[in-house]
């Protein structure tokens, strides 16, 4: 049985990262030749990428496509391969005669996406807390209205030093809780004050 033949796909076209006429392209050596990195292409480049993440997992590199020559010149095109997805790539079709020039070009554009993807993680991470804050709190609350019950009941007891001894741990705990639903409170309306308005948060939300 033939295996069925890739045929490369062209997204939409959208401006972004610097550029006017950025494509998402899907199979893209069905079409495009592979030319290099941008640090492979240019020296000046002194890196492999820029990590999109603090914990540095996910990279994008700027690369370089040769698309067909016109007049029998060659013609580059700049952007990252996609380091989630095989033979797919994000490219400006802004023509470049010079591959080192699309290689600059690319290079900036991957700089902004990882940028872009590092504030996005940023803002998601800060959702995810969030959320954790208020499960916390809703933890502390009802911790606190049992220990409040326990309170009032060992209040009623006359039955010695003991007793006394176990309210005052009581209320010790029910005053570090109190205090702990506070500071997450506060913490919420930092996060939520500071990262509202962001992609990744607004997923918490």
């Amino acid at each position: 049985m033939k295996s069925k033949q890739k045929h490369i796909q062209y997204g939409p076209q959208f401006k972004g990262y610097g550029e006017r006429h950025m494509r998402w392209i899907e199979n893209v050596s069905a079409g495009l030749r592979f030319v290099g990195h941008a640090d492979d292409l240019v020296r000046s480049i002194r890196h492999k990428g820029w990590y999109a993440d603090n914990f540095q997992d996910e990279t994008y590199r700027g690369c370089v496509y040769q698309l067909p020559a016109r007049h029998g010149v060659p013609q580059f095109v700049g952007g990252y391969s996609d380091p989630n997805n095989d033979d797919c790539a994000l490219l400006s079709f802004y023509l470049y005669d010079e591959k080192e020039d699309a290689a600059r070009a690319a290079d900036l554009i991957a700089e902004a996406r990882a940028d872009e993807q590092r504030q996005y993680n940023e803002a998601w991470q800060a959702g995810s807390e969030y959320a954790d804050l208020k499960t916390e709190i809703s933890s502390n609350r009802r911790a606190l209205i049992e220990l409040i019950r326990e309170r009032k009941e060992l209040c009623r007891l006359v039955c010695g030093t003991s007793v006394e001894h176990t309210a005052h741990a009581v209320l010790k705990e029910i005053r570090r809780l109190l205090q702990a639903v506070r500071d997450a409170q506060r913490k919420r309306a930092d996060l939520y004050a500071h990262y509202a308005n962001t992609e990744g948060f607004k997923e918490h939300v």
